[in-house]
């Protein structure tokens, strides 16, 4: 079953994305400890704005718990969604200009999916085929006809998977020193 992610999983959820957070090796783990960080992003995905807000996030659940999530917003919501973040972290003088990604990862006519993960024990079962089928449906939703995604260019096994489903390299991005390919796939 998917579904929108709930508030109160957000403790489950911040684990997930620092799972993806720590494969990219950003820059911002030298600026601040990983548990400071993981503090700041929690208070931040209590705000629908924010790009790992639990109103951004759908669930796949197996046995009642959280097997995979994905998050995704309008590539035009870019330049504001890590808004909230920036926020606490200033009240909380933390660093100045403080900001996870500096680079631009989705154009502005697409459906974004930021994150997608699975937990390791659930991996090769189609969950994360079935997260990118839900949301191809959020796309349509939300009015727009493309859907995009970035994986790295040495992630073979991600590549295969989105391949698979129906997604093709557009161009290259550089994202915090990575290289990048930004793929699509055209809803109907």
């Amino acid at each position: 079953m998917i579904r929108w992610a709930k508030k109160e999983e957000n403790k489950l959820l911040v684990e997930l994305v620092f799972v993806i957070l720590r494969d990219m090796e950003l820059s911002i783990f030298q600026i601040i400890q990983e548990e400071e960080l993981k503090e700041l992003i929690l208070q931040a995905m209590e705000d629908p704005l924010y790009r790992f807000s639990y109103d951004r996030a759908r669930v796949y659940i197996v046995d009642g718990n959280i097997a995979g999530v994905y998050y995704s917003y309008s590539g035009s919501e870019e330049n504001i969604i890590d808004e909230p973040l920036k926020n606490i972290a200033k009240k909380r003088n933390v660093a100045d200009n403080f900001s996870i990604y500096t680079d631009s990862e989705a154009y502005k006519n697409e459906w974004y999916i930021d994150s997608i993960i699975t937990k390791k024990q659930h991996r090769g079962k189609g969950i994360a085929s079935a997260l990118l089928q839900d949301a191809e449906t959020q796309t349509q939703r939300n009015g727009y006809t493309i859907l995009s995604l970035n994986c790295e260019e040495e992630n073979t096994h991600a590549k295969s998977v989105y391949l698979k489903n129906g997604f093709s390299k557009l161009d290259e991005r550089t994202i915090e020193n990575h290289q990048y390919d930004h793929m699509i796939k055209k809803i109907q």
